[in-house]
């Protein structure tokens, strides 16, 4: 059976510097939910976008690693949200009748998210408190999907981007050769 390595966290942790670093090195197949979002925008699918995602990553054929968002959250978000995951329980089961899933849920400090996100040029929230409540959001639905799927989750604080890529690399090689 297939692997499907979810690393995810808040926008901003890191995610995709490090999956495309990643992915490259271990040669596994990428997806990044935002870019399917955005393929999913310009397609006007007739499914919902947590199938389109799901049928995306089952039509894989190989080991992926899946740059995601473990919880729902606006870029534009001015004041508190109501918790919304990412994938739905239904979705996140079809695809561990079809993968073998292990859970990654990436983390930095609140502070250092801020610092982050004021050098990025993407559109992020920046007030401390919403930012506290997305990192929030993205532990709540990782347990969530850890307690749904019977999996633990893997917790990398992201603060030196090298170390990072070593843990993971560590910790996808070990399920790897599961």
């Amino acid at each position: 059976m297939h692997k499907l390595f979810f690393i995810g966290g808040a926008k901003g942790v890191g995610k995709t510097s490090l999956t495309n670093n990643i992915s490259a090195d271990l040669k596994l197949s990428r997806l990044e939910t935002g870019k399917l979002l955005t393929d999913y925008r310009a397609n006007e699918q007739a499914i919902s976008f947590e199938d389109y995602i799901t049928k995306r990553i089952l039509d894989n054929d190989n080991n992926i690693i899946l740059d995601t968002h473990f919880a729902q959250y606006s870029p534009y978000a001015k004041e508190s949200m109501p918790f919304q995951r990412g994938l739905d329980k239904e979705n996140l089961l079809r695809l561990a009748d079809g993968f073998d899933i292990s859970l990654c849920l990436l983390e930095v400090n609140p502070e250092e998210l801020l610092k982050r996100r004021l050098a990025d040029s993407k559109i992020r929230v920046l007030e401390p408190a919403l930012i506290s409540e997305e990192l929030e959001f993205n532990r709540r639905a990782s347990s969530l999907y850890s307690a749904e799927l019977g999996i633990p989750i893997f917790e990398v604080q992201n603060n030196d981007f090298n170390q990072t890529i070593i843990k993971l690399k560590k910790w996808i090689n070990l399920h790897e050769s599961l």
